[in-house]
């Protein structure tokens, strides 16, 4: 698989309105996920760990349910937090669904539509699901798998170049301390 992004987002407009549609709203122990129907009623609702591969297919099985219901495979939305939304976006690739990953920015845009400012899980992924309906993201490239581990590769060893500086600064600022004139093998 190549660059991911959101997938037929720009040719699909005028179907959006009657595709169901699964919002994530991504955490560091679990996501909440909220699928609408395509009248923007929250007809299912799920809390997915990332660390249990049967919560993942909970989520499959809930998304293949609103595919079967709505005789239209759902659109995943989901917000795009650190690192942990890569397991959950990778498994639904491979499960077939297209998935929209979008950035925290966008997803605060909407929050300030309601009288009262809630702020929780579920109420967040049912926002990010009408964000999609509402036409107003851009999508984030998500690379593949392999690009992603050669980028974490090169940050790993930039930060270890900086660490190895850092102690070889340390240990000269020590050793001019006690030997004023030491300059060999440095």
């Amino acid at each position: 698989m190549d660059d991911f992004s959101c997938p037929n987002l720009f040719f699909r407009r005028s179907l959006i309105k009657h595709l169901p549609i699964a919002g994530i709203d991504v955490g560091k122990r679990f996501s909440e996920m909220a699928v609408l129907s395509p009248d923007n009623v929250v007809v299912s609702r799920l809390k997915i760990f990332h660390d249990v591969s049967s919560n993942i297919d909970k989520a499959v099985n809930v998304l293949l349910k609103a595919e079967k219901d709505f005789a239209a495979r759902p659109v995943v939305v989901m917000k795009s937090i650190g690192h942990y939304h890569k397991i959950l976006f990778h498994s639904l690739c491979k499960a077939g669904f297209d998935v929209c990953v979008i950035k925290p920015l966008q997803t605060d845009s909407i929050k300030n539509l309601g009288i009262r400012k809630v702020k929780n899980d579920k109420v967040d992924a049912r926002r990010i699901a009408l964000l999609y309906r509402f036409q107003e993201l851009k999508s984030t490239n998500i690379p593949n798998e392999e690009l992603e581990c050669l980028r974490s590769l090169c940050r790993q060893y930039f930060n270890l170049c900086d660490e190895l500086t850092a102690y070889k600064n340390r240990l000269i600022g020590v050793i001019d301390q006690i030997m004023l004139n030491f300059t060999d093998g440095i």
